[in-house]
């Protein structure tokens, strides 16, 4: 067959033809292109590919030459969509001519799509070129940027040289860090470490494929020669979250690393357990420099040095950084407080004395308290008073600060507040790891000690992996100490031996310049109103308590995690962790404040949750877990954390418990997974299980955005107001109305997700930046929510009141619990607030309910739920995650018991498949039409997760442009729908014999493999007889179709259409394993039923009973005396399948072809 012969020739000759892209979209780790180059017998060599998590590895026949024809030449190219945030070319350069002559460089390019095979014209914004030259034997690096720098489209932005030989391994990166910004480096040393690249747009290829391309440019005959050993996507591999996405099944098997979860481990890391680790499945390591003399230990710093090099550069594990010499977070080891003492965490210690008067009020100055803040007595009782009828006793103490009063006749009540070292029964002396005095948080000064002994000393000996390696900081536990907790049911280490002789008095979180930084902020001197932080329950008070904690919060906010923040920022790194009791919302305030403004300081927000049972885990979640996701989710942060183990779980609860449990969180929005499991104490299968199915689903559900129709109101300002000192951490000891807010909370958001309505939390920040769109509320980064539910609260803003009437004006469905009384903020009239909340209640846009199970049922009323069940089943949760056109539910039964039950789904796409992560199985799932939704019956067992996907059958084609008859390039357009891909405008190619031959258009993409149809159309096409043009038509395994008739392994039918005196004419050769040693096959020669310039449309399908392929041409099938019975009925089983349309033309004559669809059959 000479014509084959022509076009195996052409497709060698890759310096002559324009180079190909692979499938733009697919995400499949080994999807790489790798195009031919030549030796110097200008013989092929291609060499071989080994792809794995992280990206594709050559071997064998790697060595490309290029010699200077036509007046340039690329070599071999490889490329791919990658993480366009992360990139790294590992490559060797053999011969080079010297960069004197200037006659010879290699180019590596990190490129937006379909634009590297003109790499030097029309880079539409876009693109980081690296021209190595050979300078005097060692290699310099010239990098240009493609982007708008102003008036120019192009800069150069460094030219230096490298230090490595020609000949010696180069290993090129490209990264952005958190900040935006990008970063160059050479061997693992940062290249542009004077800022160079500052003016890189953060955004360079937001939206767009990404292609490597490594090539050799020769003018003038020198013979350059290079090997490429490794190209990846750094130390990780993603999908852009607004990119699409093709499930596939082959990564759901094995996920890349940082799907996988990190292990923590503190003390005894060595370079043989990180081996292990990363043999059991798992993505990376959380761990710290040795406890032993605490950050003070050079031999110590050596040994973590050692261990976080073996596992970046020899393992490939990701590394994080854990904070603190156990927890809570902030005081190094102690080493903050030995240097600076005066920064101790402060109390104020609250004594209430009522009296009906007449008598002697005697408070003894209590052990171990200092200053004496306020001494005073006013009229009414500690519920009733007013801060305007204060007698000031501070003349009635002692010298010791003892008070001996003597109270006139009348109700009066004492308040006698007392700070100190806020330490005894508190989380410092009862945490599970050490006593240990503790830092204020509300005092920058504490956090930037910290910063400076901890974060700095890693920096200074791990830097050049910041970025690169280390992804994070996890600060654990930092807290304002708030009240008391119960000692822990193991025996901590003790640095500070807690005095037994302190009593545990009611206390207020306290700073030195606390009274200072309140007024700053609010505008008034909170001195006179300090019994209102212990006291009274009329409106004024709650005011002043509102702004208290509320002060308290931003303090923190600012001073502890905005440093943490600033410093991560500025390193490269992400700044994550965890809180302390993030459960309930009365606990909130007096440990943090508001939730939701903390987690904005983080780049990955935080959660623990120790138990492995998921019933429990889908309580303790409902708020943890949604809290953090949901501000991550709004302020376009990239992870979720959550720290596991079982620690507070009484029984153990298996394997299945902690995947369950994982499942939960999954589903509440968490994907990134820290580990307290021990994984000596796991079976190696267990350990697999366990790595693997935090892998399989965070691959599933990696990129784009959750769906929510609701979001829930987190009322944190109510509980502020309510809250008083609390004896401890029990609900019990909490002022009541904060524990009703609190729990009307959390009852609310379980109705919800019970009732198979998800929802995002909303503070009063994001409901005052919202906006409205099409009667809905739109937060800042895009979410849209029809509908707002209001649970029980006490106070609101006028803002956010009148917020609120605008939205239900706009056409927002708001459901609010009626609470009754409802007060502004200080300076607001009582009146007025209670008119607005009342008016609210009764606009028409506005449900209100008496009760927490109420809500569903309105919420119901007014959105068309994404899931739903035939039958009530509070158990059973989910998660609907949208990727580009595409759909993710995750489902989860938190029941032990299973459950069988028809759901319902929000979606239009028919493709649908059900992922099993425990097994790794995919199967597809078989769907029914009911009341116009796509239904399907499910069975889980207890404690089961499982993912259903919905995919449109066509997407994420790549058109290549063609050239029409007078040399123009034609790219055509392209339209996707449910049933295929449709081209319009331009999609006709011609192609004349150029250069021996050319192919025009291509269209690609992985497809379903056992129905396959094209529909098209043939212009222009010479008579067979001439034998100098086809049409090829191919369904073929990835990775090949451009060199389709060179080593196809296994996989592959062909169809070239011939002019048969204007009727068409089709061979279908197959490409598989027919036995003796062949590999291709003329299956058969047929007419067609279509003239040339006439539609039709070619199918190939596999008989889903017998496994064998027909063959159909406008659906009468064309192989009917069995021609392709010999064809593997598994031909394609494992593999990512491309349709390729092209044309070869040998001799000249002018050839078109039309392509109007390509799809999956039916």
């Amino acid at each position: 067959m000479r014509g084959l012969k022509l076009m195996l020739a052409v497709l060698t000759i890759a310096s002559f033809l324009p180079v190909f892209p692979a499938a733009a979209g697919a995400n499949g780790l080994c999807d790489w292109t790798e195009l031919v180059g030549h030796d110097t017998n200008e013989q092929p060599k291609t060499g071989d590919l080994t792809c794995d998590q992280d990206g594709v590895s050559f071997s064998g026949e790697t060595k490309y030459y290029v010699d200077g024809q036509g007046g340039g030449a690329f070599g071999g190219i490889y490329n791919r969509p990658v993480k366009s945030s992360d990139i790294r070319v590992e490559l060797t350069i053999e011969e080079l001519a010297d960069g004197a002559v200037e006659d010879a460089w290699v180019s590596v390019s990190f490129l937006d799509a379909k634009k590297f095979f003109n790499i030097f014209n029309t880079l539409d914004p876009g693109g980081v070129v690296t021209l190595l030259r050979n300078d005097g034997g060692i290699v310099s690096a010239q990098v240009d940027g493609y982007a708008p720098f102003g008036a120019t489209n192009h800069r150069t932005l460094l030219n230096k040289t490298t230090g490595v030989a020609v000949g010696q391994k180069l290993e090129l990166r490209l990264k952005r860090d958190f900040a935006g910004r990008w970063h160059y480096s050479v061997n693992g040393v940062r290249f542009d470490g004077s800022g160079e690249l500052v003016d890189l747009p953060a955004s360079l290829f937001a939206g767009k494929d990404v292609y490597v391309v490594v090539g050799v440019h020769n003018v003038n005959g020198h013979e350059t020669s290079f090997r490429v050993s490794r190209i990846s996507s750094g130390a990780q591999y993603e999908p852009e979250t607004d990119g699409q996405k093709v499930f596939n099944e082959r990564i759901f098997a094995n996920p890349p690393l940082q799907y996988r979860p990190l292990r923590i481990i503190h003390d005894n890391l060595t370079t043989s357990m990180i081996d292990d680790l990363k043999n059991l499945g798992y993505g990376g390591i959380v761990t710290n420099v040795p406890y032993s003399d605490y950050l003070e230990s050079e031999t110590n710093w050596n040994t973590l040095v050692d261990n976080v090099e073996y596992a970046i550069d020899e393992a490939g594990l990701r590394m994080w950084i854990y904070d603190e010499e156990g927890y809570p977070s902030g005081g190094a080891g102690g080493i903050v407080l030995r240097e600076r003492p005066d920064l101790e965490a402060q109390g104020l210690a609250t004594i209430v004395r009522e009296t009906s008067g007449s008598e002697t009020i005697t408070i003894p100055h209590p052990t171990g308290h200092g200053e004496v803040v306020l001494a005073a007595a006013y009229e009414g009782t500690r519920d009733n008073f007013s801060a305007a009828t204060m007698t000031d006793l501070r003349p009635f103490l002692d010298a010791g600060g003892s008070l001996n009063w003597s109270a006139p006749a009348g109700d009066r009540v004492v308040f006698y507040m007392v700070q100190k070292p806020f330490y005894e029964g508190s989380h410092a002396a009862n945490n599970w790891f050490e006593q240990r005095r503790y830092v204020n948080l509300l005092e920058k000064e504490a956090a930037e000690t910290f910063v400076d002994w901890t974060h700095e000393q890693y920096f200074e000996r791990l830097g050049s992996y910041f970025g690169n390696g280390i992804e994070a900081f996890f600060t654990d536990e930092p807290s304002l100490l708030g009240t008391y907790l119960d000692p822990p049911p193991v025996t901590p280490l003790v640095r500070d031996v807690p005095d037994p002789n302190v009593p545990l008095l009611p206390s207020l979180n306290w700073g030195n310049a606390l009274l200072d930084d309140f007024e700053l902020k609010r505008g008034y001197d909170l001195y006179p109103f300090l019994p209102y932080l212990a006291g009274g329950d009329d409106a004024q008070a709650k005011q002043v308590r509102w702004d208290f904690y509320r002060t308290l919060s931003e303090l923190l906010e600012d001073n502890y995690f905005g440093t943490l923040q600033g410093f991560c920022t500025d390193k490269g790194v992400a700044c994550t962790g965890h809180l302390l009791l993030e459960e309930d919302l009365f606990h909130h305030a007096v440990f943090e404040g508001n939730l939701m403004s903390i987690y904005r300081r983080m780049d990955y927000p935080g959660i623990d949750l120790l138990t492995a049972y998921p019933w429990i885990a889908k309580v303790w979640g409902v708020t943890t877990a949604k809290l953090a996701s949901s501000v991550a989710k709004h302020e376009g942060k990239p992870h979720v954390h959550s720290e596991i183990s079982n620690a507070f779980d009484g029984s153990e609860a298996g394997i299945t418990g902690r995947l369950g449990s994982i499942a939960v969180q999954f589903a509440y929005g968490v994907d990134t997974f820290t580990s307290y499991y021990v994984h000596t104490q796991m079976s190696n299968a267990d350990n697999r299980l366990f790595t693997d199915y935090v892998g399989r689903l965070g691959y599933l559900l990696d990129g784009g955005k959750s769906v929510a129709e609701t979001a829930l109101y987190y009322p944190i300002e109510s509980v502020w107001a309510h809250t008083l000192p609390p004896q401890s951490i029990h609900a019990e000891d909490f002022a009541p109305g904060a524990v009703d807010v609190s729990e009307s909370l959390k009852q609310t958001a379980l109705q919800l997700v019970g009732s198979q309505l998800d929802f995002d939390y909303v503070d009063e920040e994001s409901v005052l930046e919202a906006g409205t769109a099409e009667g809905k509320l739109v937060t800042a980064d895009g979410s849209a929510y029809r509908t707002l539910v209001v649970p029980r609260v006490s106070v609101m803003s006028e803002s956010a009141l009148d917020k609120l009437e605008t939205l239900a004006d706009a056409g927002v469905a708001i459901v609010m619990l009626d609470s009754g009384n409802v007060i502004g903020e200080r300076g607001t009239t009582a009146g007025d607030i209670q008119d607005a909340y009342d008016g609210l209640l009764a606009h028409p846009n506005v449900t209100s309910v008496v009760g927490e199970s109420a809500i569903p049922a309105a919420v119901k009323a007014a959105i068309e739920p994404d899931f739903a069940l035939d039958q009530p089943d509070s158990a059973i949760i989910y998660r609907k995650q949208k990727i580009g056109d595409s759909y993710a539910y995750l489902i989860v039964n938190t029941s032990e018991n299973p459950a069988q039950f028809e759901a319902s789904f929000n979606v239009s796409l028919e493709r649908a498949r059900i992922w099993d992560p425990l097994t790794g199985s995919v199967v597809p799932l078989p769907l029914k039409t009911k009341n116009g939704r796509l239904t399907a019956d499910l069975t889980f067992a207890g404690r089961q997760g499982m993912v259903v996907t919905f995919e449109p059958e066509a997407a994420d084609w790549t058109i290549l442009g063609g050239q029409d008859a007078g040399g123009a390039v034609r790219d055509g357009a392209v339209a996707n729908s449910g049933g295929g891909l449709t081209f319009v405008g331009d999609a006709k190619y011609y192609v004349d014999g150029q250069g021996g031959g050319a192919f025009g258009g291509i269209f690609n993409r992985p497809v379903y493999a056992d129905d396959i149809e094209v529909e098209m159309e043939i212009g222009e096409l010479a008579d067979e007889a001439l034998q100098d043009a086809w049409v090829s038509l191919s369904f073929l395994d990835g990775k090949k179709f451009f060199n389709i008739f060179n080593t196809l392994d296994p996989g592959g039918v062909v169809t070239l259409l011939r002019n048969d005196g204007g009727v068409l004419k089709a061979q279908v050769d197959g490409y598989a394993d027919f036995g003796g040693g062949s590999m291709q096959r003329t299956l058969m020669v047929k007419t067609l039923d279509a003239d040339v310039g006439e539609a039709f449309a070619i199918r190939l399908k596999r008989d889903a009973v017998s496994g064998k392929w027909g063959y159909y041409v406008n659906g009468t099938r064309l192989d009917t005396g069995g021609e392709l019975d010999d064809l593997p009925g598994g031909l394609f089983d494992g593999k990512n399948v491309y349709v390729v349309v092209g044309l070869h033309n040998a001799n000249g004559g002018l050839t078109s072809f039309t392509v109007k669809r390509i799809s999956s059959g039916e």
